[in-house]
């Protein structure tokens, strides 16, 4: 990289993604961010969504767009986006059983609740009881949902 005008310099690549899929021609470098963005734009987190992972969201969703300079970032955004879904439900599970018992049953059908407030707790308590379910409410999911921990 010889300066600041190689960063912001389109990589060509980028300049044929049209919204019809690759274009025959190039793009403009504004027509390839804006659309970029445009296709960014509708990947939205719930309000319940943290702010350390809606931090990590929001840039990702720019480094995205950064994509038209430097094609890499696509990759790179789409593996470590992947990543966001853990943490997220982690969190959302320990909401769900925020103050109440985690229905644990173990793989002989004997109750073993558990009330937790960080998963590494509840991580712990299925690991050690391998064949762990979740006793589902009935009518919402399969009766019991397996633990692979």
């Amino acid at each position: 990289m010889a300066g600041y005008a190689d960063l912001i310099q389109p990589d060509r690549r980028t300049l044929r993604f049209a919204p019809y899929g690759l274009a025959p021609g190039v793009l403009h470098p504004d027509d390839a961010v804006a659309y970029q963005s445009a296709v960014i734009a509708d990947a939205a987190l719930t309000d319940a969504v943290p702010d350390e992972i809606r931090s990590e969201f929001e840039r990702l969703r720019d480094k995205h767009v950064r994509g038209v300079t430097d094609y890499r970032n696509f990759a790179e955004v789409a593996n470590r986006a992947i990543g966001l879904y853990e943490p997220a439900l982690r969190l959302r599970f320990l909401q769900v059983y925020q103050g109440r018992d985690i229905p644990f049953t173990d793989r002989h059908g004997t109750a073993a609740p558990l009330r937790a407030d960080d998963y590494d707790a509840a991580y712990r308590h299925v690991k050690a009881r391998t064949g762990t379910h979740i006793q589902a409410p009935a009518g919402r999911w399969p009766s019991t949902a397996p633990c692979t921990g």
